[in-house]
């Protein structure tokens, strides 16, 4: 039988303090606190953070990660979409200076200080095709989206954009196939999809995406699939485990990417899966389960910030902060 002598070779040590480095595996006899330390990997998970100010669903992230995200609209359910931007610093949201145009189901992308709006709508179903980017403080517009829309997905940054699918005018469904491409001034037609599609998210830029889910002509039917984007054309990949249909969390780049939440007919998934690019793994799961929304560039550090679950029109302010698996120390108990 294997001793931890025989696999580290040396018996475990008695400690004042923990180790600065510990390797995984290594435990050590903390005599200050009189207990058996063991560095060990602790798995990803979901924890609370602080409420939004205002709940919404649909609502257009965008940011670096759990300690730089910013929403801004959404739709409140009564008695239309909200211009409320707000930004949340790891610990708390706090509000800033609205959009020009309040709206929701937008497509979205960037970072805190240099993100970008396009596209969605008011509750009323009007749908915008206006294009807003922010600076860190404030919103200003510039060049619209060729075609009004809302529900398409938003992968990229405030000067490397692709959206895609969606629902646009004056139908409804079916849905959009079609694609559009933002350089930070100008908007022109990209590839089309080999499925009509809304409610999809996706990580990349205009020259390499993977947009994930979509939900399918008739509504409320969801779908599992992911597409990889080259900058002139979409392919089919690997699908995921469940059907992520609805707003989604998304986060990380198209070789390593978290998306969590959504569901059909509205809300009710609560799984996260990873993506290494080529395939999808089980992760951690939501507290609240729904459309969450929340957009980071790393699977570090991200988070899920409002949503929906059923009915729609019950929006939350709920806040969750997810945390990828990382080495931790633990204390050796008998249970």
């Amino acid at each position: 039988m294997s001793t931890y002598k025989s696999i580290f070779g040396q018996k475990i040590k008695k400690v004042s303090a923990n180790p600065s480095n510990p390797i995984e595996g290594e435990m050590w006899y903390n005599t200050a606190t009189g207990s058996l330390k063991v560095q060990k990997l602790v798995a990803a998970s979901f924890s609370s953070g602080n409420n939004l100010g205002t709940g919404r669903y649909g609502g257009q992230p965008f940011g670096s990660g759990q300690t730089a995200q910013v929403v801004a609209g959404g739709l409140t359910g009564s008695p239309a979409a909200t211009a409320n931007v707000e930004s949340y610093n790891g610990t708390s949201w706090s509000e800033g200076n609205n959009l020009n145009t309040a709206r929701g189901n937008g497509a979205s992308g960037g970072t805190e200080t240099a993100g970008i709006v396009a596209c969605g709508r008011n509750n009323s179903s009007t749908m915008f095709g206006q294009t807003e980017e922010y600076d860190g403080t404030s919103f200003s517009e510039n060049n619209d989206c060729p075609s009004a829309a809302y529900r398409q997905t938003g992968a990229g940054t405030q000067t490397a954009l692709m959206i895609c699918g969606g629902i646009s005018p004056p139908t409804f469904p079916p849905y959009n196939n079609t694609s559009f491409e933002y350089d930070g001034t100008n908007w022109t037609a990209g590839g089309a999809m080999p499925q009509r599609g809304d409610y999809m998210d996706g990580v990349g830029v205009t020259t390499a995406a993977v947009i994930f889910g979509a939900t399918n002509s008739p509504s409320p039917n969801t779908n599992n699939s992911s597409l990889d984007y080259d900058g002139s054309s979409f392919s089919s990949n690997n699908n995921m485990n469940i059907a992520h249909g609805g707003q989604h969390l998304v986060a990380g780049t198209v070789t390593a990417a978290l998306v969590a939440g959504g569901g059909s007919p509205y809300a009710t998934a609560a799984e996260a899966e990873t993506y290494d690019g080529t395939t999808f793994s089980p992760n951690a799961t939501l507290g609240q389960p729904g459309q969450r929304g929340g957009k980071s560039a790393t699977t570090a550090a991200a988070i899920a910030c409002g949503g929906c679950n059923p009915p729609v029109a019950s929006n939350l302010s709920a806040t969750e902060e997810y945390n990828a698996a990382a080495p931790g120390t633990k204390t050796v108990t008998t249970s």
